[in-house]
């Protein structure tokens, strides 16, 4: 899975980091490390390469009401997050049946709020 990532230009985590986003909005750089579990100094230096690649964006505040830098996922992140999870989804279920594939979809997206 990790190749067919990379192919995309994508890793498991800068996909984690752009589920976040989409899932929760804009966000700081510091709560969006508290949510991953990682050092700002990490994250930040995986954000910089993701907005060269235009996977994220900094949002002004007055665009979300919010004081601070926030980042975003842009229109390009949000494309690529679907091809990730499309390609998750073929690769990781192949051989099982839309219903049972429904069901283990539902399972791990309920226990994904629990995590934080």
């Amino acid at each position: 899975m990790d190749n067919k990532l990379r192919a995309l230009g994508l890793t498991q985590e800068r996909v984690t980091v752009l589920r976040v986003l989409l899932t929760d909005g804009p966000m700081r750089r510091a709560e969006l490390a508290r949510r991953l579990r990682v050092t700002a100094q990490t994250l930040g230096t995986s954000l910089v390469s993701m907005a060269g690649q235009g996977l994220v964006e900094e949002v002004p505040p007055e665009t979300t009401g919010r004081s601070g830098r926030l980042m975003a996922i842009s229109e390009r992140g949000q494309k690529m997050l679907a091809d990730a999870e499309n390609l998750e989804q073929n690769t990781s279920t192949a051989g099982i049946g839309p219903e049972l594939r429904a069901e283990l979809i539902s399972l791990i997206r309920g226990l994904e709020p629990a995590r934080q």
